[in-house]
């Protein structure tokens, strides 16, 4: 059947888990190679979700006929819909979220395998202080065979001890104005939350999106243990890689090397890049304005610096007797540390800064880290 929003509506019920509250959605879009894992790993948790509402972004391959045999014996409600045209990850699950009924919301991907206990655990989180809006946990990173390549997501993100630390002590906004360290397969909130996240912007990533509003006007709260085996492969839309160990001036060094190494690369990716990432940030800036709590200012005055800060980047190809004075400018104000990849991407500006004085530029733009 369809809806007023465009979807067509298959419905298959199962036996209602009494009781539980926990909605999971899922996003498929040709994800049929491994589907079929995530789903019974969903249905082998000890703490059975509420439902399973999953909204498929018009695949082409065999991933509705999987959802509807597991569906036929699923030990809870599957709800599944196609969308009536292809929306993209971000808006695939906005779709999902509005359509979850329970009173926690749990984000799947649909390539991954959870443990066991992982709903079991989150659902914890939230028992022990109704002040969380939203919990998350790190990952082992495997590869398309569910081996394991040695590292974990929050490796893979910089989330180590110290950040840790700084998350849970009243720092968790500067953490994730740094760098998102949230991978939406391991993210569950509170059904509260909706009026502030909904809509999504589609510039946006829905989990970068999500975490930086809940944390903003919540408490987020972080599970020290690999719940979720995060798949790396070719075919993933986002994937993580493991991090260079050095640091110090060693760090800098390579960091250095590896711009003029990619000179091109580096300069290319400038303006329409960090406008982008400019504008994403002025758009979270309106929502924490219509949103938070006249004394919680400061959060908003931090995303604005972010924002400001690319616009920053983005303006130097402009203005080119102010090049290097704005580099410095950013430095000192310590916002390439605070809101960027520090001094590498003082290096990258350094770089494009001598480059564009010189005259030995071309416009373009380049996806990549800031």
């Amino acid at each position: 059947m369809s809806d007023a929003r465009g979807f067509e509506m298959v419905i298959v019920s199962g036996e209602r888990a009494k009781g539980r509250r926990v909605s999971v959605a899922l996003c498929t879009y040709n994800g049929a190679r491994y589907l079929k894992d995530q789903l019974d790993s969903i249905a082998a948790q000890t703490l059975p979700p509420h439902e399973l509402v999953i909204c498929d972004d018009r695949s082409t391959d065999d991933t509705a006929a999987i959802v509807q045999a597991f569906a036929s014996h699923a030990p809870f409600p599957v709800r599944f819909s196609v969308n009536h045209a292809n929306l993209g990850s971000t808006k695939n699950f906005e779709q999902a979220i509005q359509r979850c009924e329970g009173d926690l919301i749990a984000l799947s991907d649909q390539d991954d395998v959870w443990r066991p206990r992982k709903l079991e655990r989150m659902v914890s989180a939230f028992a022990a202080s109704p002040e969380v809006g939203a919990v998350f946990s790190d990952g082992e990173v495997v590869d398309d065979r569910l081996r394991p390549l040695g590292y974990g997501l929050w490796e893979a993100a910089g989330f180590g001890p110290r950040r840790r630390e700084r998350f849970e002590h009243g720092q968790a906004v500067e953490v994730l104005l740094k760098n998102n360290v949230v991978t939406g397969a391991t993210l569950a909130f509170r059904r509260d939350f909706l009026k502030a996240i909904l809509p999504i912007p589609a510039a946006w990533v829905h989990d970068s999106w999500i975490a930086l509003l809940i944390t903003a006007i919540g408490r987020v709260a972080i599970i020290d243990e690999p719940l979720v085996l995060y798949r790396h492969h070719s075919r993933q839309q986002i994937g993580v890689t493991r991090r260079a160990g050095s640091s110090g001036l060693a760090w800098v060094r390579s960091s250095l090397a590896d711009v003029l190494m990619n000179i091109n690369g580096y300069v290319v990716k400038g303006d329409e890049e960090y406008s982008m990432y400019a504008d994403q940030y002025r758009l979270a800036c309106e929502r924490l304005a219509a949103t938070l709590d006249p004394s919680d200012r400061g959060i908003l005055s931090r995303c604005r610096a972010k924002a400001d800060h690319f616009q920053a980047r983005a303006d130097m190809s402009h203005r080119r007797w102010m090049r290097f004075p704005m580099v410095m400018h950013e430095l000192l104000g310590l916002r390439y540390h605070r809101y960027s990849s520090g001094y590498k991407s003082l290096a990258r500006d350094l770089v494009r800064a001598v480059l564009f004085w010189t005259g030995s530029t071309r416009r373009a733009s380049q996806v990549g880290m800031p």
